[in-house]
């Protein structure tokens, strides 16, 4: 730079006079030599505070350059993190999409028509309204045939079983969630400048889409639950009390023929 070509230049002019003072200073007047020396007195206090302004002038660039590349870093790393942080986002909202509609399947297939609480609850009928009861009347399972009603009990544990196994699988993720949503709401407070507007406000919007829509889904996972494990003990409910009417049944059917039988051996 021109700061240090003019440092050495003046370097250069220091070493020059003593070199003359050593070899011809006593040659000089008094006078001349004492002006020469207070000339290189101040030429050496004017270097050295060259030397000390261009020292001072590298260590702000240093710093400079390395802040700038710092920065450049954490920026590079920060739109990576958040760019990752979005992926994971994106893939568990469609993970659940797809895990809602597969339970929407499990649910209208499995579930026969039956009525609960003085209403139907028909195939494809899968939503319950918003603080409806899940318990089940005594009497709303009608059948009028053993098989019918083994053939729904098969049906019902089969629903459970389903039912179960996708509340299994939406809990799995809990987890993956509660740390993507977590990560994510981090990386926007700290990082998020480093994202366009657009952008910053698209995952905002997807973190707490996920956490409402992954909560939504579960609770209505565990409705699911809750509803077929009370129509199974509301069915096995059924089959004992149709057993126990059954068999009084038979047993008064017997009395009347012994009954019958006993009037007919008195005429």
């Amino acid at each position: 730079s021109f700061k240090e070509q003019r440092g050495q230049a003046m370097e250069e002019i220091v070493r020059n006079t003593e070199l003359f003072l050593k070899e011809s200073g006593d040659e000089l007047s008094q006078a001349d030599r004492a002006l020469i020396e207070q000339k290189l007195n101040e030429v050496k206090m004017k270097c050295a505070q060259l030397n000390l302004k261009a020292e001072q002038s590298r260590k702000e660039l240093d710093k400079a350059v390395t802040t700038a590349l710092k920065e450049e870093t954490e920026k590079v790393a920060a739109v990576r993190q958040l760019e990752e942080s979005k992926t994971k986002i994106e893939n568990l909202l469609n993970w659940l999409s797809n895990v809602e509609e597969d339970s929407e399947g499990v649910w209208t297939k499995h579930t026969q028509p039956m009525e609960q609480n003085g209403t139907y609850l028909h195939e494809g009928d899968s939503k319950l309204g918003a603080g409806e009861e899940d318990e089940v009347n005594g009497n709303l399972l009608e059948t009028d045939a053993e098989g019918h009603s083994e053939a729904t009990k098969g049906n019902l544990n089969q629903q459970y079983e389903k039912v179960k196994a996708q509340h299994g699988k939406i809990m799995a993720q809990h987890q993956a969630v509660l740390l993507a949503t977590q990560s994510a709401q981090v990386l926007l407070e700290k990082q998020g400048h480093y994202l366009s507007p657009e952008e910053k406000e698209k995952l905002q919007k997807n973190t707490q889409e996920l956490k409402v829509h992954y909560e939504k889904v579960l609770a209505e996972c565990e409705k699911k639950v809750k509803l077929t494990h009370s129509l199974q003990e509301e069915l096995e409910k059924f089959d004992t009390d149709y057993s126990e009417f059954e068999h009084w049944l038979q047993q008064s059917e017997q009395e009347l023929a012994n009954l019958e039988a006993g009037a007919d051996e008195l005429e």
